[in-house]
């Protein structure tokens, strides 16, 4: 009989998941740089920070449905404190796609930069940590997952999941 592979944690920081998530803030980190750059140039300024906005956008619905699920049944404070916090980013996100680029655009920009910021520093500091005891099996469900509604596909489970729901 061969032997089962026994389930174990995953570590959190070498997991694909993780590192795309990291790679998806640095991403942003650079459009906020870009858009420091162009702030004084209208144009440029505006659709560097349209880019950011769609970016944080997307970002941020994959937390929501992908991440925080499994955030919350393992520290409730902590996901509350960190879907505040894109509640905070959707409203200056909000305000941001409807104005022009002006001072307050810059202004706005920047508070927005700031909860980013500290968002992420958050999520690498104590959300990342608290995930630590997720199996690789729910991490890697969670990665095809975050990749799927990246490009916009639904993932193989859910494709499967339906498909199984409809013949019963």
């Amino acid at each position: 009989m061969p032997a089962t592979k026994k389930k174990s944690p995953a570590s959190v920081s070498r997991h694909p998941l993780f590192t795309t998530i990291r790679g998806e803030h640095d991403e942003v980190r650079k459009f906020f740089k870009q858009f420091e750059k162009e702030k004084n140039a209208p144009e440029e300024a505006h659709t560097a920070a349209m880019t950011i906005l769609g970016e944080l956008i997307g970002h941020a619905e994959r937390e929501e449905s992908i991440f925080y699920p499994a955030l919350k049944e393992r520290d409730e404070k902590l996901f509350h404190e960190a879907h505040e916090e894109h509640r905070v980013a959707k409203q200056l996100i909000a305000e941001l796609q409807q104005g022009d680029p002006d001072e307050t655009f810059n202004a706005k920009m920047k508070v927005l930069n700031d909860v980013i910021e500290h968002h992420i520093e958050e999520e690498y500091e104590q959300v990342f940590p608290a995930m630590r005891g997720l199996l690789r099996e729910q991490l890697d469900e969670m990665a095809e997952r975050w990749s799927a509604a990246k490009l916009g596909r639904v993932p193989t489970a859910v494709r499967e999941g339906t498909r199984r729901r409809r013949s019963a």
